[in-house]
């Protein structure tokens, strides 16, 4: 675990980050009965390391890394809800967002508008999208 905390010090991290990819390392670790080290490997730490751009940024990618090999099913999830998100805001210029970790059946829209027409122009766009609402509503419970 030194080596690690020490990888942890090139990358600067805030202290509850630096907390939460830990954890996170702890856990896979003990779930899959091998070294911290050997969890590093599959992440690719190395390449991290050597990789051009900010250090934060970086761990960011670590941590996002190390949160795919903890939690993959959840990772699998969160990736096909964005995908969704993403694609009805294109359609509606609504902005979907769904309670952490999917914990929930509903979702929050939002939206700006300049004026009453802006307003039944969103609203009208929103009605056509309806069934991609119900989609993501099923993903999160699924």
């Amino acid at each position: 675990m030194a080596s690690f905390l020490d990888l942890l010090d090139q990358f600067k991290p805030k202290k509850n980050a630096r907390t939460r990819a830990i954890e996170l390392l702890t856990d896979i670790s003990r779930r899959d009965g091998i070294s911290p080290d050997a969890v590093l490997e599959k992440v690719g730490i190395s390449e991290l390391l050597g990789r051009p751009g900010h250090p934060l940024e970086n761990f960011d990618e670590l941590t996002r890394r190390l949160e795919a090999l903890r939690y993959p099913l959840w990772t699998a999830k969160k990736e096909r809800l964005n995908a969704l998100a993403a694609s009805f805001k294109a359609k509606t210029g609504a902005t979907l967002t769904y309670p952490d970790y999917a914990e929930g059946d509903t979702v929050t829209l939002s939206f700006t508008v300049k004026s009453a027409a802006d307003l039944t122009e969103r609203l009208a766009a929103l009605d056509r999208e309806k069934e991609m609402v119900e989609k993501i509503v099923r993903e999160l419970t699924e």
